[in-house]
Parts: C-alpha cells; sequence; structure tokens
C-alpha cells in the first residue's frame, strides 16, 4: 500500500512539473501591420561612373554606387491571443494566458550599401547590393493590468540585390530585396533578422534633389535574451521620402 501511494504521489509530481515547463515556456512575440507610414531620406552618390556605351541596347558593368538611407517605421500595432500554459515576457513583465495582449513596435532603420552589377544602356540595371545596418526598435507588449517597454539597438551586415527600369529619363521603377543578420547592441536582444522587400518609383531631373515612393514589406525577427520572448514583427505601407543624388 506504501508503495502504490509512492508511486502515485511521484505520477502526480511528474505531471506537475511537466504542465509547470510548459507554463514557463515563452511564446514568441508577433506583430503584423499592413498600414505602417515609412517616411524616409536617401543619398546616392556614384563613385565610379558607368562607362559611356556607343550602342543604346549594349550590355555593360552599371558602374559602382553607394546609397545611404535613414527610415522611420512609425508605430505599428497588432493583438495576440495567448492560450492557457502559454506566456509572453518582455522586461521583467509576464502575461499568462488565457489572455489578449497587444504588441506595438517602431523602428528606425538605417543603411549604407554599395551595389555594382550590369546595365544595358540607360533603360535597365541588375545589382547586388552589401553593406552595414544599424536598426534601433522600440518594442512595447500591454495587457489591461501591465505593461513592459524594451528599446534595443542592432548592427550587421546586409546583402541583396536591386533591379530597376527606366522607361522615361526622369522616372525609374526599381524592385529590391535585402537580408541583414544584425548583432545585439544594446537593450535584451542577442541578434536579429531583417528581411526587407520594395518596390517604388524614382523621379528625378538635373536638380540634386528628387522624390521616391513605393510599397515596403519590412519583418525584424528578434532573438531576445532567454528569460524573456523572441518577436517577430511584422511591418507593411507606403514608403516615400526626398533623395538627393549626384
Amino acid at each position: 500500500m506504501n508503495r502504490s501511494l509512492r508511486f502515485g504521489v511521484l505520477i502526480l509530481l511528474t505531471v506537475y512539473a511537466s504542465t509547470s515547463l510548459v507554463a514557463c515556456a515563452n511564446n514568441t512575440l508577433q506583430m503584423t501591420d499592413r498600414d505602417v507610414l515609412i517616411p524616409s531620406v536617401r543619398v546616392s552618390l556614384p563613385v565610379v561612373p558607368k562607362p559611356e556605351s556607343g550602342e543604346q541596347a549594349e550590355a555593360t558593368w552599371s558602374g559602382v554606387t553607394l546609397d545611404g538611407e535613414v527610415s522611420y517605421l512609425l508605430t505599428g500595432e497588432d493583438r495576440q491571443t495567448l492560450p492557457a500554459a502559454e506566456q509572453v515576457s518582455l522586461d521583467k513583465v509576464t502575461v499568462a494566458g488565457p489572455a489578449t495582449v497587444k504588441t506595438r513596435a517602431r523602428a528606425l532603420d538605417v543603411t549604407a550599401t554599395a551595389r555594382t552589377g550590369l546595365a544595358i544602356g540607360d533603360a535597365f540595371t541588375l545589382e547586388p547590393v552589401a553593406g552595414i545596418q544599424v536598426v534601433n526598435v522600440d518594442l512595447e507588449l500591454v495587457s489591461p493590468t501591465v505593461q513592459g517597454t524594451d528599446v534595443s539597438t542592432s548592427g550587421g551586415f546586409i546583402v541583396g540585390g536591386r533591379s530597376a527600369i527606366r522607361p522615361l529619363e526622369f522616372l525609374e521603377l526599381y524592385g529590391q530585396y535585402t537580408f541583414g543578420y544584425l548583432f545585439g547592441g544594446s537593450g535584451r536582444v542577442v541578434a536579429m533578422e531583417v528581411r526587407r522587400g520594395e518596390v517604388g518609383a524614382r523621379i528625378f531631373g538635373d536638380d540634386p534633389l528628387g522624390l521616391f515612393a513605393g510599397y515596403r514589406w519590412a519583418t525584424y525577427d528578434q532573438r531576445r535574451e532567454s528569460e524573456e520572448s523572441d518577436a517577430n514583427l511584422k511591418f507593411r505601407g507606403p514608403v516615400f521620402g526626398v533623395e538627393l543624388h549626384f
């Protein structure tokens, strides 16, 4: 009888420990906002000009261009439903399910890149892109009873590709995709992966100041310290601004 009792207690303790471990597992903070405004400022400097071509449709080297950009992704917001035995944690604030939480995020995204590749006259370019990226993310976790915030800055490397066509002398239509792997520099972020896709149009003339507008898909995947939830932040929305080109 004593042996059966001990066996039953052991089973109960095992079940309790298992459910406690599950309850302590942090879920990922999720945010997807498709209506984020992204104002931006760009600088474009050709450091090695494209060689002159005698034929309009001749394939040549596109030269080397340095690009710099500062983008501010205005506040995105999303709700996340936590089932029982799941929780999210941010800035020493933990919310356990069942519950509904709200995630807010804004980001300052700075890139400096170089591109070079193939050009066909002045009508088409296809270029790989490489450089550095620094991202500052302001993240908030909000529930009806508590609120946690964290501001982190990460920096690292960015690679990708860019293609453009120029149907008119003053108009360029472009598409670009980049992937960045960033290391945590401040805050509780250990590492971050950034994926950005963008399509848009540039308008420029003889003056060095031009305009651009388009649509951007940006995802910031934060891997955070073990006691905190990772974060998957998706910003979608129009990007627009001014560009200084030489």
